[in-house]
């Protein structure tokens, strides 16, 4: 390679380099330009800012004036004071009443299908006649609080422990049997059917050995009695 030749790779190398270096000098100064247009802007927002807030202060403090109302600078300072101290507890606030709206959100379908299944159960009742029956109730206990004093029923209280041992012995399966067999041989006895019995009929009648225990049993109900 002769000399001409590598001059002229030595100048190509040094173009190059120049070129990549005016490249990154553009790049650089373009970042520069950028931040002081972005520290221009801020200013004039600031600066905005700044004659919003003087503004808004004068006119804030003619209305208040106006209304008579005294602005207490160093009342001022303390609920700031009390506010920035209490940061916490308003986070701590507004954390809770995130949690309770997540909470009615889980809840809101939940308590929608109990008011459905709601509907459906009384809908239920309605068609077993519960309602009726209840409104039935409510009239005979009508028709008892027009009969019956307060009285009555403290009288009442004396009485229902023996009426409720008779209720329970009358309930007895064998008593039962026999209340049934009493109304069954009443029901089908006519009194125009009943034969007359003379005196030696009843003696005879009463000579039968059933006829003695019937006799016996009611003797000694009679006697218990």
């Amino acid at each position: 390679m002769n000399l001409k030749s590598k001059k002229n790779m030595t100048e190509n190398n040094i173009q190059d380099q120049m070129q990549v270096m005016n490249q990154k000098l553009d790049l650089v100064l373009s970042e520069v330009n950028t931040q002081r247009l972005n520290r221009e802007e801020k200013n004039d927002l600031f600066d905005d800012l700044s004659i919003i807030g003087k503004d808004l202060f004068k006119s804030t403090v003619a209305e208040l004036d106006a209304a008579n109302v005294e602005f207490d600078a160093d009342s001022a300072i303390r609920l700031a004071m009390k506010l920035i101290k209490n940061i916490d507890n308003f986070n701590d606030m507004i954390d809770m009443f995130e949690s309770s709206v997540d909470l009615m959100q889980d809840l809101a379908p939940i308590v929608q299908q109990a008011g459905i299944d709601t509907v459906h159960q009384l809908h239920e009742f309605e068609q077993k006649g519960y309602f009726e029956f209840i409104r039935e109730f409510a009239k005979v206990i009508d028709k008892v609080l027009l009969n019956y004093t307060a009285q009555d029923l403290r009288d009442l209280t004396d009485i229902i422990i023996p009426m409720m041992d008779m209720v329970k012995n009358v309930t007895t399966p064998d008593m039962i049997t026999n209340i049934n067999k009493a109304i069954n041989a009443y029901q089908t006895t006519e009194i125009k059917e009943v034969p007359k019995y003379s005196l030696w009929q009843l003696f005879k009648q009463l000579r039968s050995p059933e006829m003695r225990q019937k006799m016996g049993f009611m003797l000694t109900v009679a006697n218990k009695l």
